[in-house]
């Protein structure tokens, strides 16, 4: 399960959050002067003219909300870097019999308990919990309308019978309590660290440099699991990014009268080893702050589904710098934010390097993360974003096949790869790789998503004939992609329409008189795919 969630000076990133405007303490004039001063696009003339706060509110997006203090102090404790649960301490989820507990958090009264994965909870106070929904949830947390953070369940108890997964039946009394969960996990195993990320909160960039540093000796590639990830703090987002890509300019903002400002990381990378970020629609925000940034930087690759596209980031008005406010707060949609590279992701999101099924991204990332085989065995050596990935076709095609399949089939025809056996790579394309792995030839059609749309004839006779396109245009020749040198003065600064190679990947120049590298200013070179 993941758990979703600036204080004043810092910049708040996250998908929409169901806060309403009822019992305001602020005016409706107050609300729009601090609308109309930080808001990042022009508010319409019939803002000014609204008679309640809803109605002011319905002229800007879905991020700019009022909060009342209660609801106020809830948001605060969502970006604190941890996750409150109440009641029992159980990740569940409903069944036809009840609610079934997928797991139980440690130092909850499940756990204290002995409840188990896999136990039923079929019945709360004597009384059939059947089927699981939303309702009986609540008889868990406490009282109806309990506050999430476990305000009023706190110390409070319920009986529960469970059903065990050999049949048998118990009745359990459990005191109910709020349970503190880190957003973020680290962990390594076999070579391969994990980060575990749900959400950037205060503490989410300590928690990359702490683990990094932990475990990097001991891994190859950083899996960096983003999937259900809403966004957070922006200066989390960059203290993580800058675990991996070093310093720089590493997210661009820009305001409501167009001037622009940048965000820094002014530390030293803590790896030099590949991210393989898993994203999926509920990586929002911040979360592609990280992608994007990932990408722009040549620090790893992205797998998984188009994120959610949420390209503009919120500031806080509270108590501490707006007179209006008096323990209620208001957040505004203030800028719009560009990642490293200066690609944005509103509506947009950020474009996987390999578009892979869900079902088949996590396995996927594990075979990314392979390593040369010892004995002479074949694998494969891919080349992308300018890093290096390997897979062990024998491991792979034993432990997941499936995958092996699914990042064949994303590789576009152009990709660069080679087949590794007895000590030596030969170079091969996606459809001879898939044929030297016992693989059926990709299908024509790539939209397996519209196959039942009218129109699937329409698409793929256009992706046909993109394909077609592909493979009649030759390659540019080496020559024409010059390795960067450092420009020494004016006289040998790169001026726009420049073609240069930066750590294995293309670059056209974006600015005149440009002496800095994609490194150290991405904004000032266009990356080539």
């Amino acid at each position: 399960m993941k758990h979703k969630g600036l204080r004043l000076g810092a910049l708040f990133c996250a998908a929409a959050m169901t806060i309403t405007t009822s019992a305001q303490a602020l005016s409706v004039e107050e609300a729009y002067d601090i609308l109309r001063r930080s808001y990042v696009d022009r508010l319409p003339r019939a803002a000014k003219d609204a008679e309640s706060l809803d109605e002011l509110f319905s002229y800007t997006d879905n991020y700019t909300c009022y909060m009342t203090e209660e609801k106020y102090q809830a948001f605060l404790s969502s970006v604190e870097g941890e996750v409150s649960f109440a009641g029992i301490g159980a990740e569940i989820t409903y069944a036809p019999d009840g609610i079934s507990i997928v797991s139980v958090l440690k130092g909850g009264g499940a756990e204290k308990a002995g409840l188990k994965a896999g136990d039923m909870i079929i019945a709360i106070e004597g009384e059939s919990c059947a089927p699981g929904s939303e309702e009986q949830r609540a008889r868990l947390v406490g009282e109806a309308g309990a506050s999430t953070v476990g305000r009023l369940a706190q110390g409070t108890q319920v009986r529960v019978t469970v059903r065990h997964t050999d049949g048998s039946e118990e009745d359990y009394i459990i005191t109910r309590a709020a349970v503190v969960q880190a957003n973020t996990t680290v962990s390594a195993a076999d070579g391969v660290g994990y980060i575990d990320c749900d959400s950037f909160g205060t503490q989410t960039g300590t928690y990359f440099q702490d683990g990094v540093r932990k475990y990097d000796s001991a891994v190859r590639t950083w899996i960096v699991d983003l999937r259900g990830n809403s966004g957070g703090l922006t200066s989390a987002a960059v203290t993580a990014l800058g675990t991996f890509s070093g310093a720089g300019e590493l997210v661009y903002f820009v305001d409501q009268s167009g001037e622009s400002s940048a965000q820094r990381y002014d530390g030293k990378d803590l790896t030099d080893k590949p991210a393989i970020v898993l994203m999926d629609s509920g990586s929002a925000s911040a979360s592609e702050i990280f992608a994007g940034g990932i990408l722009g930087t040549s620090s790893g690759i992205v797998i998984g589904t188009r994120s959610y596209g949420k390209g503009v980031a919120q500031v806080l008005f509270d108590e501490s710098n707006c007179p209006y406010l008096h323990g209620d707060a208001v957040k505004v949609t203030a800028y719009r934010f560009y990642c490293a590279g200066g690609n944005t992701t509103d509506r947009i999101g950020v474009i996987p390097t390999l578009f892979l099924p869900q079902a088949q991204a996590a396995a996927a990332a594990r075979l990314l993360s392979g390593e040369k085989t010892k004995d002479g065995g074949a694998y494969l050596h891919l080349v992308l974003n300018g890093c290096d990935f390997y897979i062990d076709i024998p491991a792979a095609k034993e432990s997941s096949s499936t995958a092996l399949e699914a990042i064949l089939t994303a590789l576009t025809p152009s990709a660069v790869l080679y087949w590794g056996e007895n000590g030596g790579e030969t170079a091969l394309t996606p459809a001879q790789a898939r044929e030297k792995c016992g693989f059926a030839a990709a299908s024509a059609l790539d939209f397996t998503d519209v196959a039942g749309s009218e129109y699937a004839g329409e698409i793929n006779a256009l992706w046909a004939a993109v394909r077609a396109l592909q493979q009649s245009i030759s390659p540019p020749a080496e020559d024409e992609w010059p390795e960067f040198v450092q420009p020494t003065g004016a006289g040998t600064a790169y001026q726009v329409g420049d073609k240069v190679t930066f750590k294995g990947v293309r670059y056209v120049c974006r600015l005149p008189h440009c002496v800095w590298s994609p490194a150290d200013y991405p904004i000032g070179w266009q990356k080539q795919n």
